[in-house]
């Protein structure tokens, strides 16, 4: 289960970049939105260094489990006070979402079968969940 926990943490996290490098990009004008990516790339900088000390505190001084939770009431309040300043209609993309669609059911399976090549081994040919699909 924490291994499941912290793989869907994982991919919670990738998506948030591309996302928010999106959100920058249809947010500002030309002119802002280098100095938009630069402050995104600090803080982003600074997250990386202080978010394994915060964690460490948490598992020492709280529990393990606290690491998990952690996330969603700093991306709740983040979120409440961002929107409204920066939220406002984003100019026209110019591709569509159907070329993202391939790329994410692309992207999900070739994760799938890596996650499958990866787990043969430990579970061996003759595991419940490899019986299953026969």
């Amino acid at each position: 289960m924490l291994i499941v926990g912290r793989a869907l943490q994982g991919v919670g996290a990738a998506f948030l970049v591309p996302g928010s490098l999106a959100i920058i990009s249809a947010t500002f004008d030309d002119a802002e939105r280098g100095r938009a990516i630069g402050t995104w790339s600090g803080f982003s900088a600074i997250t990386a260094a202080i978010g394994p000390v915060t964690g460490g505190w948490l598992i020492e001084h709280v529990s393990w489990r606290a690491v998990f939770f952690l996330n969603v009431p700093l991306a709740i309040d983040r979120a409440r006070a961002v929107v409204p300043i920066h939220g406002r209609e984003p100019r026209s993309v110019t591709h569509g979402p159907d070329r993202l669609e391939r790329r994410g059911l692309a992207v999900l399976g070739l994760g799938g079968i890596v996650f499958g090549l990866l787990e043969w081994p430990p579970l061996g040919a003759g595991h419940p969940a490899r019986a299953s699909a026969r």
